[in-house]
């Protein structure tokens, strides 16, 4: 029996040999190359379904319309507290994250407790965040701070948070 190679299959073979390696290597180094000059997709940060429902203020605003000059504090919890709010685009600086130990962050007046424990031993100074959380009004004995509850901490902008035609906030100061 004379075993002959076919000369189509022969090529093939070495083509598969020479062209197989040299694609792959194309590919990694395209991957890396491209993966040191552009941002890495991270998934988006889980949030509760009912925080998409937001309330969109600053926290000056929020805490105003409780202590402000004219305001109507009795009204402020009555129409505020038990409501979710976000307030977008926090600068973390490093007095804020004293109590990161004890599970809260400062937010202006707004004492905000974390929802998942260590969530705010993530942060640093430097970090802008969009702050979302639950208002629980104002603590006894304690008259010029709001309380937030469930609170999470996501990088700015990185979801659509509030959703177009939610609540809207106004101040009533």
């Amino acid at each position: 029996m004379n075993m002959k190679v076919k000369p189509q299959r022969h090529l093939f073979g070495i083509a598969i040999w020479i062209v197989t390696p040299a694609l792959l290597t194309m590919l990694l180094a395209t991957t890396i190359l491209n993966g040191c000059n552009k941002a890495t997709l991270i998934p988006a940060p889980y949030i509760l379904p009912n925080y998409y429902n937001a309330i969109e203020v600053p926290p000056t605003d929020l805490c105003w319309t409780y202590y402000g000059n004219y305001a109507d504090r009795w009204q402020a919890d009555k129409d505020y507290t038990g409501k979710t709010f976000i307030f977008k685009n926090i600068p973390i600086v490093a007095e804020m994250l004293i109590n990161k130990d004890k599970g809260f962050m400062w937010v202006s007046q707004v004492r905000c407790k974390e929802l998942q424990t260590g969530s705010i031993a993530k942060l640093k100074a430097g970090d802008v965040v969009d702050v979302i959380g639950v208002n629980r009004g104002v603590p006894n004995n304690e008259y010029w701070v709001l309380d937030f509850t469930e609170c999470v901490f996501i990088p700015a902008g990185s979801l659509g948070v509030p959703i177009a035609g939610g609540a809207t906030f106004k101040p009533g100061y």
